[in-house]
């Protein structure tokens, strides 16, 4: 299977620099991007968050986070440790994405990359980061496009309040919505066991199934994240999210059975199956 390499040049910025989700998750990612020589020539990682530290502080944080997870290539850690950057400053004070702004031009030598900006925040954050980027942006046709980590608020009038509110200074084409649970292979595979295995086909039928039981076990437990869940909770950090994309991807509809929808991408499956459980129940 071929394996896609970026090749245009980025800056990658990442809001909650300092958090548990990047952490966990971005940074070991990063760094297997770049052993798999995925990685354009010129790219810039930028972290950003409110913690007072040194780039060195955050250097040394960044290292430990990936010798967590991989059996490190000191070479391949070297050359992207070179790209990497930290700046310190608040969500909701326009001065300091103005300095963000500043710093990012020198950085990129004024080139005009794209700019990835990666919300690794609790939503409490969205709205202060998405005007404040909005704001300082040069221009509309500024390439600079938002990553927003789930939750989306915290109830659907807050997710729809939030979508208002990013189309005021970003385009849908700007804008995408990330579940990082749907990245591990597991869960990637689920579409494909499911229609590329016979057996498991036949089987997963309605009528051979007499009830899915699906079963998160986490070996990390709250630890730092004690705001986050107090704010969020674990049924919207865990449930209506991840727990959910699961059970669509394993319900959802064949496609010979929805010739009705106009958009039959999996996103739109997806909630229309949700929602024909959700009939059943009623």
């Amino acid at each position: 299977m071929p394996i896609n390499k970026i090749t245009q040049p980025f800056a990658l910025i990442i809001f909650g620099a300092s958090g548990d989700l990047a952490k966990l998750k971005l940074f070991p990612a990063l760094y297997s991007l770049a052993q798999q020589n995925r990685l354009p020539k010129q790219y810039y990682i930028v972290g950003y968050a409110r913690s007072e530290k040194t780039s060195k502080q955050f250097e040394a944080e960044f290292i430990s986070s990936i010798k967590k997870v991989h059996k490190v290539d000191e070479k391949v850690l070297n050359d992207l440790l070179k790209h990497l950057s930290y700046v310190q400053g608040q969500y909701d004070k326009k001065e300091d994405f103005v300095r963000l702004k500043t710093y990012l031009k020198t950085l990129t030598k004024k080139t005009n990359i794209t700019k990835l900006a990666y919300f690794s925040v609790p939503p409490i954050a969205f709205k202060s980061i998405i005007q404040n980027l909005g704001e300082t942006k040069n221009s509309s046709n500024e390439d600079l496009r938002l990553i927003l980590e789930k939750p989306f608020g915290e109830d659907t009038k807050s997710a729809e309040e939030l979508f208002h509110f990013v189309a005021r200074y970003f385009d849908d084409d700007n804008i995408y919505l990330l579940d990082h649970y749907l990245g591990k292979p597991a869960v990637k595979s689920i579409l494909s066991l499911r229609h590329a295995n016979r057996i498991l086909n036949l089987m997963m039928k309605g009528p051979e199934i007499a009830n899915i039981q699906i079963t998160a076990f986490e070996q990390v437990g709250v630890q730092s994240r004690a705001g986050y869940f107090d704010q969020v909770g674990t049924i919207k950090d865990m449930v209506q999210s991840h727990l959910l994309q699961i059970l669509a991807l394993i319900y959802l509809l064949r496609l010979n059975r929805l010739y009705f929808l106009p958009d039959k991408s999996v996103p739109a499956i997806e909630i229309f199956s949700l929602k024909y459980i959700y009939f059943l129940k009623n």
